[in-house]
């Protein structure tokens, strides 16, 4: 069942319409499968509005619903009352990466998807995610997807066509947005 949904999510994320129809229900069905899996019972737990884990949920729906917005480890720490070590290895088991690395890595994928699917313009995604500098988010651009985009002297690209699968909301390793779903 498992194996199933996910390729009827993979092949919807293929279509437009299909994606924008069906993915929501895929997904919601993709989530039932796997917590009633035999891991089921731990991300449960993990996921729980108590203890570290869900104290370091919502540092990372802070960070999504504000990506702009600069903050600090030390910040998000103290506000999930944990200590700045304590919080940092919390976060990386959560996400498999360092709270910044996740920050930057968020940034980036909101960015393509208002690329894609707002037609903004590289300069004017980076600006709108919290990057100061466009040269330095066309590097981290071309770094993390491979492809390049010039933003410098005038030159700014918008994307009009698809550019690819993002990754699928996966809890316990990296939770980042499938396109055309939201953030």
């Amino acid at each position: 069942p498992l194996a199933d949904v996910l390729t009827r999510l993979l092949t919807a994320l293929g279509d437009a319409e299909a994606c924008r129809v069906l993915g929501p229900q895929l997904l919601r069905e993709l989530h039932y499968r796997v917590l009633q899996g035999p891991a089921g019972m731990g991300l449960r737990a993990l996921a729980g509005s108590q203890g570290r884990m869900g104290r370091v949920f919502r540092s990372i729906e802070q960070m999504r619903a504000d990506p702009a917005r600069e903050v600090s480890v030390s910040e998000l720490a103290r506000d999930a009352g944990m200590s700045v070590s304590a919080f940092h290895e919390a976060f990386k088991r959560v996400t498999g990466h360092a709270p910044l690395q996740y920050l930057k890595l968020t940034r980036l994928h909101l960015a393509r998807s208002w690329m894609q699917e707002r037609h903004l313009g590289a300069a004017e995604a980076a600006y709108r995610v919290g990057y100061g500098s466009a040269s330095q988010f066309s590097r981290e651009f071309k770094r993390l997807f491979g492809l390049q985009i010039p933003v410098a002297n005038g030159m700014d690209v918008t994307f009009k066509e698809p550019l690819g699968v993002i990754s699928i909301i996966v809890p316990w390793n990296f939770p980042m947005p499938i396109a055309g779903w939201g953030f």
